[in-house]
C-alpha cells in the first residue's frame, strides 16, 4: 500500500485496482487516503480481494471505492466493471458541462465532496473572471491554489476538458446568454 501510494502521487493514474490484504498499509487504508486527498480524490478505485464478507464490501464501498470485486473473479467481469465506471464518469462529465449553463450550482454533481467543491469553485472563479481577457490557465491555477499540472489533470478527469477549454465553454455560454 505504501509503495502504491508513492506511485500514485508520482504518476496520478486514471484508475486504481488494489488488493486489500497488503503489508504496512492495507487496501482500505489506501482507498481512504486516495479518496480523502485533494490531488487523488478523482481517481476511481476498484478493490479486488479474497475477502467476500459483506461487511468488508460495505466498508470498502463506504470508504469511496467505486467497486469491490471478490476473488476468484472472471477477467471479463473486471473489464466490464471498468468500462461501467468509465462510462459513469463520462455521464458525470456531461452533467458537469450542463452545470456550466446553470446560474445556480446547489446540486451535487460528484459524490466525492472534494471533487464537488473543486468543480464548483472552478465555475465560480471562471465566472468571476468572465470579463478578464488576461485570465488563462496560469491565473486559473493560481486562483484555485493548485499547480497548473494538477489543475489540468483534475479538470480533464472531472470534465473531459482542459482548463482553457473549460474557460472557453463558460465564456461561450455566457456570450450566448447575452445574445439571447
Amino acid at each position: 500500500g505504501e509503495v502504491a501510494w508513492n506511485l500514485i502521487n508520482k504518476k496520478i493514474p486514471d484508475l486504481i485496482i488494489s488488493d486489500i490484504m497488503m503489508p504496512n498499509m492495507d487496501g482500505f487504508e489506501l482507498c481512504q487516503l486516495i479518496k480523502s486527498t485533494f490531488q487523488t480524490s478523482h481517481i476511481p478505485v476498484i478493490l479486488l480481494t479474497a475477502l467476500s464478507d459483506k461487511t468488508k464490501q460495505l466498508e470498502g464501498l463506504g470508504l469511496g471505492a467505486d467497486d469491490y470485486i471478490t476473488k476468484p473473479f472472471d477477467i471479463t467481469v473486471l473489464t466490464k466493471r471498468i468500462e461501467s465506471i468509465l462510462k459513469n464518469r463520462e455521464i458525470v462529465r456531461e452533467r458537469t458541462l450542463k452545470m456550466i449553463n446553470a446560474t445556480g450550482n446547489k446540486e451535487n454533481v460528484f459524490s466525492n465532496e472534494l471533487n464537488d467543491r473543486f468543480i464548483k469553485k472552478a465555475l465560480d472563479i471562471v465566472r468571476k473572471n468572465i470579463d478578464n481577457s488576461e485570465f488563462g490557465k496560469d491565473e486559473f491555477a493560481s486562483a484555485m491554489n493548485v499547480s497548473p499540472s494538477l489543475l489540468y489533470q483534475k479538470m480533464k478527469n472531472l470534465t473531459g476538458q482542459s482548463p482553457i477549454e473549460f474557460i472557453k465553454a463558460i465564456r461561450f455560454n455566457y456570450a450566448s446568454e447575452l445574445l439571447q
